[in-house]
């Protein structure tokens, strides 16, 4: 599953999950991230989103080990 292509506008219907916006603030998102607790399996599995997030949060004690290039892909976003 790849990440979208293209910014998203918060509009009226994704309004009220985020209650905390002022109803004139533009806001824009790029992807959905859901939460472990809201997923069944294993979480960077479940989207585009989830799987950049959890590579971003790699830890500096997992540099060197083979996983690191996941987290160095997560940074240029697929863009080298």
């Amino acid at each position: 599953m790849p990440m979208p292509t293209r910014i998203t506008v918060v509009g009226d219907l994704e309004r009220g999950d985020h209650y905390y916006l002022p109803q004139d603030a533009p806001c824009y998102f790029w992807g959905e991230y859901t939460p472990a607790k809201h997923v069944d399996g294993l979480p960077w599995e479940y989207s585009a989103t989830n799987k950049l997030i959890y590579n971003l949060k790699k830890k500096m004690d997992r540099r060197g080990l083979p996983e690191w290039r996941h987290k160095i892909d997560a940074i240029d976003c697929g863009f080298r």
